[in-house]
């Protein structure tokens, strides 16, 4: 775990309620996002699920490789509590999880659903995650999808399933690096030059309340959440 500067911001959008869910944790150096699955009830509870389950079962130390492990069994189980908790109006419930654990030099990304990771570094803007949702899964196969319409949020993978299968990686840090953690009301309304020049010249602790203010003036119709995070 390192020293970093961070911030988060949330807006309901132009939604009744709001079902994302982040952490900035600087103590563990855990960093998320969760967007619980739209259009369903208990959404907010399965992403509130998520976020308490993995604050819970991560410690600020330990060793990349041996922690990868520690974060896939720690996104299952989240997985798993959702699943478990799934009855009565809150049975179709589930949600996205991106999560940044950093770890000495190295960070550890775990991700399921559509939101995102992003890293700036040189002043290039980078997605360090893969969507998995059906429109992805179409055009990686070189399906065209155009307007792809109501199935641009029908995910593939989701935590609350009954198999949870997360992608977890590890990457290395560099001094300079500015991550983003997104839902994706946020990367929709706003092009990469946007985020670009705002990581870059907002401090970061306001960046992620004007991103998140761009998106909503940008007309983005979903609840809107980011989280900022800076190597020193």
């Amino acid at each position: 775990m390192m020293a970093t500067s961070s911030s988060a911001a949330t807006h309901v959008g132009r939604r009744d309620n709001n079902e994302d869910n982040y952490l900035a944790d600087g103590r563990l150096g855990l960093f998320l996002v969760a967007d619980g699955v739209g259009g369903h009830e208990g959404g907010e509870v399965a992403s509130a699920l998520a976020v308490e389950s993995l604050q819970r079962d991560l410690t600020p130390e330990g060793d990349a490789p041996r922690e990868a492990q520690v974060l896939r069994r720690a996104i299952q189980r989240a997985s798993a509590a959702i699943h478990e908790a799934r009855e009565g109006a809150l049975v179709q419930m589930g949600s996205t999880l991106t999560a940044l654990w950093l770890l000495r030099d190295r960070a550890l990304i775990g991700h399921i659903g559509d939101s995102r990771l992003y890293r700036l570094r040189d002043g290039q803007l980078e997605c360090l995650t893969r969507d998995h949702s059906l429109v992805a899964e179409l055009q990686a196969q070189g399906v065209p999808v155009g307007d792809a319409g109501p199935m641009a949020h029908i995910l593939t993978r989701a935590l609350g399933s009954e198999r949870c299968d997360p992608d977890v990686e590890l990457a290395h840090l560099a001094p300079g690096d500015c991550f983003l953690l997104c839902s994706d009301g946020l990367y929709e309304a706003l092009d990469e030059a946007r985020i670009v020049e705002v990581l870059q010249s907002w401090p970061v602790e306001l960046a992620a309340e004007e991103l998140v203010q761009l998106a909503y003036d940008a007309g983005s119709s979903d609840n809107i959440t980011g989280v900022v995070v800076r190597i020193p």
